[in-house]
């Protein structure tokens, strides 16, 4: 992530993907999330 400096800063994320399906039993569409995730896996660096 670009800082107002123009530095980078390192973020780590957990993408999430959920199929819905129809009442045919075929995917109608994708729901997609993202969490930040970045704080855990800082300390569990540390």
């Amino acid at each position: 992530m670009e800082q107002p400096d123009g530095s980078f800063e390192t973020r780590y994320w957990k993408p999430t993907f959920l199929s819905v399906f129809g009442e045919d039993g075929q995917v109608e569409f994708v729901l997609h999330g993202a969490d930040d995730v970045t704080a855990e896996v800082l300390a569990e660096e540390a």
